[in-house]
């Protein structure tokens, strides 16, 4: 893929979210396992320790061009292979509709989806790949807390409306 952004050039915001769509982190324990540095981090640790501090080790050792960044690379790139080779040929004005309009719901491959647009070195990916973390963060947050969006939406208007009538006198 010759538009493939490594993992190590990507804004701490973006690798955050690449991983949590994309493995579970047990999985990311045995991607860790792969390598040395992983070896040492991981021993003597308990498989709850692990699993509690798995992401940030991964997350620093993805800072640099490390053994464990690439191998990370490899994984993602095998991992979302298809997504990517679909993604590559996709001009900004249909990424840009699929990333900020179409429903989360009905994206097909969302971590894939996530991985292609993140990875992206064309122009205007960049900035297009901060606004759909952003929209997968906010809506998944919302969507916990609230139930769906339209919840969410209907909490926020009924909120404003207490918000009215308290000042009227």
């Amino acid at each position: 893929m010759p538009f493939l952004k490594p993992v190590w050039e990507m804004s701490c915001y973006s690798k955050d979210i690449v991983l949590a769509s994309s493995f579970e982190r047990e999985e990311l324990i045995r991607l860790v396992s792969r390598t040395e540095e992983g070896v040492a981090w991981r021993s003597g640790r308990t498989q709850e320790e692990a699993a509690c501090g798995v992401v940030h080790f991964l997350h620093m050792q993805c800072h640099e061009e490390t053994p464990l960044a690439l191998e990370l690379q490899r994984e993602l790139a095998q991992r979302h292979r298809r997504a990517l080779e679909r993604f590559e040929a996709l001009p900004i004005e249909e990424a840009r509709i699929l990333c900020l309009d179409k429903p989360l719901g009905e994206i097909e491959d969302l971590a894939s989806l996530v991985w292609a647009v993140t990875a992206d070195t064309r122009a205007g990916f960049e900035e297009l790949s901060h606004a759909f973390l952003y929209r997968v963060l906010s809506e998944s947050i919302r969507t916990a807390v609230f139930g769906s969006r339209e919840a969410f939406l209907l909490q926020t208007e009924l909120e404003a409306t207490r918000e009215k009538l308290r000042g009227t006198p």
